[in-house]
């Protein structure tokens, strides 16, 4: 069955609201949704598919996001202490029972073969056992780490709002004269904010005036092939970025240039031209409103909603929507609305489209964009559901009738209907196929009737089940009926 991500937000995060640092010993089967009767292979496929959706859910400032870095803080402690157990259903079957409540505890196994398991007492305490104040100050310590260490393996250093972030200055020969210099070493920049409005900003550029040679100025949203001193061909240096042009200028020994260029993180890097050969300067970064990240959309059940990471100094966002016919539509959302409603709810029809966000900072009392970011709604998965019924008339016994309906158009849906003894079946081939249709044609909201005969052998082993299958490659939600209609006596 696939992972019904509506039904895990309403039945698991919303019931783990206000955990407040720690999460309830809970049920795993519950935790991980996790369906019985699946194999190794499908159970590594299911964890998998889980884990991707926490990670989704885990950033931004919503409770629903919280629980999910729980969720994923808890799953780690989990792996190390299980491993490859977890992708056994033997050992599955050991833990909790299906049908027990996500935050009810687990009474522990009598029998447990194989590799150690989470009851086993760590060395350590679980993250989630861990005082809530400790966590917090785990995680910012990790958040400052990967931020230094992207800025170290990229050479970039972090953006800030219309200012310059630059690296040390290595020592240089004296001019030769006040207004010169010898073109040797490696040239620098300095970057300033001059203006910014709308999208665009204005930038100000400066290097120490050479004499002999000649420095050129390539911009890019990306670091440089080449590190700080390399010397390469002239023209090896268009494959970098796009030449910064504009208005040249001197100032105090200083070369000047001014331009114009879209709202954004920007990197700079100098080249000092000498007989052919460019020597690469030391690079430097600059960002005037940065972009939304992680911008994802997903639906939760009829609903879709759009949810991403604020930059930092953002209060506003400006999202345009087009939906799958062409329909478009624009939205202003506050950075306080947008944790309010845990995110923001899209005005979309099952058939999707494509959202559209831009970050707004003010700069010097001016509002600027940022460059926009874009993520695409795939179309709302079809809901179907199904009745189960005895024939009449009563001297029929074998004869049933299923009636299936669809709020959506499907021209050719494939069903099976399957028949178990003892226990409900949870896939096609949990049971006996005693009804295979292919291609059927549903329209929207008029319901479908076929009807079934059950084989004397299978009959004969009363009670059983009788539950149905979609087994056409469709995104759908299946869903059942009454559980007394669907057990025959």
């Amino acid at each position: 069955m696939a992972f019904d991500a509506a039904r895990y937000d309403r039945d698991v995060i919303t019931a783990l609201r206000g955990a407040h640092g720690r999460l309830p010993a809970g049920d795993l089967w519950a935790r991980y949704a996790m369906e019985p009767g699946l194999g190794s292979a499908q159970i590594a496929a299911h964890l998998s598919t889980v884990r991707a959706y926490w990670r989704r859910r885990a950033s931004g400032p919503d409770s629903r996001a919280q629980v999910c870095r729980l969720l994923l803080a808890a799953d780690e402690q989990l792996q190390r202490t299980a491993g490859e157990a977890m992708h056994d259903p033997a050992w599955w079957r050991e833990q909790a029972r299906p049908g027990t409540a996500a935050g009810r505890p687990e009474a522990p196994p009598t029998h447990r073969p194989g590799p150690p398991t989470p009851r086993k007492a760590p060395t350590s305490p679980p993250i989630e056992a861990q005082p809530l104040a400790e966590r917090w100050r785990a995680e910012a310590r990790d958040i400052v780490r990967a931020q230094l260490d992207r800025r170290i393996a990229t050479r970039a250093p972090a953006p800030a709002r219309g200012r310059t972030v630059r690296p040390r200055r290595a020592p240089e020969a004296e001019p030769s004269t006040p207004d010169t210099a010898v073109p040797t070493g490696v040239a620098e920049l300095a970057i300033g904010l001059v203006s910014a409005s709308g999208r665009h900003c204005r930038v100000r550029c400066s290097w120490l005036t050479v004499t002999g040679g000649e420095v050129r100025v390539r911009w890019s949203t990306e670091s440089p092939p080449w590190s700080s001193g390399t010397v390469v061909g002239a023209d090896e240096i268009e494959r970098f970025g796009s030449e910064l042009s504009g208005v040249a200028g001197l100032a105090g020994g200083r070369s000047t240039l001014e331009a114009e260029l879209p709202a954004g993180y920007h990197v700079y890097v100098p080249f000092l031209i000498v007989d052919g050969r460019a020597t690469v300067g030391r690079l430097v970064g600059h960002g005037v409103a940065e972009p939304v990240r992680q911008l994802e959309v997903e639906w939760l059940g009829d609903r879709a909603f759009l949810t991403w990471v604020w930059p930092e100094d953002a209060t506003l966002a400006e999202v345009e929507w087009t939906s799958a016919d062409g329909i478009a539509a624009s939205h202003r959302i506050s950075r306080t609305e947008y944790t309010e409603d845990y995110g923001l709810r899209l005005p979309v029809d099952r058939a999707g489209g494509v959202a559209r966000v831009s970050a707004i900072s003010l700069v010097a009392g001016a509002e600027v964009i940022s460059p926009v970011r874009a993520v695409a709604l795939d179309p709302r998965p079809a809901r179907i559901g199904y009745t189960v019924a005895r024939s009449s008339p009563r001297w029929r016994p074998r004869h049933f009738t299923v009636s299936i309906e669809s709020d959506v158009d499907c021209p050719a849906l494939d069903l099976v209907v399957v028949a178990a003894g003892r226990d409900r079946p949870e896939t096609a081939e949990d049971g006996s196929v005693v009804g295979s249709f292919t291609a059927l044609a549903l329209t929207a909201g008029e319901p479908r009737v076929i009807e079934v005969v059950i084989p004397q052998e299978v009959h004969r082993q009363r009670p059983y089940w009788l539950r149905c299958f979609v087994t056409t490659d469709l995104p759908h939600t299946l869903t059942d009926p009454p559980v007394e209609t669907m057990k025959v006596t």
